[in-house]
């Protein structure tokens, strides 16, 4: 019996081949990546760049990932930008990095402050909106399973909860947005955001 085949992608190869080889297998058939020159031209240069000069089994797994599209090719880069990592761990890490940009997205808040600030103290939907839109007409019931604030500790329940509208010059420039927000003014994070309206 002969030795099984050992994939052209593998460890040992020049970053060089292991593109070239990603490049000649890519398009060939269902189940791996479908790409075309003028998307590929930039995530090559990027490839050149933080690829290590002859892969090792972690970078040659990830490139498999990628090709048979069990990975995005963004995810597969941003492994490569936070090295060392193993790429088992390549979940641990993508949870990271979702968690520290919702918190950075939450400090910073859905919309600018004065505008929350605005609206504070409005506990229900405009009757100018009309009827319900996608099901919220107030903020959602059974928050038990929804985040808290990561800052002081508050569950969602505690949260203030306001119908958050974007001001009216927004509305005029047909990028107004409303709906309901969980914030925890404390902490001045903006939490949840659930919008029902958009002009």
């Amino acid at each position: 019996m002969s030795p099984p085949r050992r994939h052209p992608i593998r460890a040992g190869i020049t970053r060089e081949a292991a593109i070239d080889w990603l490049v000649f297998l890519s398009n060939r058939r269902g189940g791996v990546l479908f790409m075309t020159d003028g998307w590929f031209k930039p995530h090559r240069a990027r490839l050149l760049d933080l690829l290590p000069p002859v892969l090792d089994d972690d970078h040659a797994a990830g490139l498999l990932a990628v090709l048979y599209k069990q990975r995005e090719m963004h995810q597969f880069m941003t492994w490569l930008e936070a090295q060392p990592w193993p790429w088992t761990d390549v979940d641990t890490l993508l949870s990271e990095f979702a968690r520290i940009r919702l918190e950075k997205r939450r400090e910073e808040g859905f919309f600018p402050w004065e505008d929350v600030e605005a609206c504070r103290g409005c506990t229900s939907r405009p009757s100018s909106f009309g009827g319900e839109t996608d099901g919220h007409s107030g903020p959602p019931e059974d928050k038990s399973q929804l985040d808290g604030c990561h800052g002081c500790g508050r569950t969602a329940e505690q949260l203030e909860w306001i119908y958050f509208q974007s001001p009216a010059w927004t509305w005029q420039e047909h990028c107004g947005r409303a709906g309901w927000m969980g914030i925890c003014a404390y902490c001045r994070f903006q939490i949840h955001c659930y919008i029902d309206v958009m002009s």
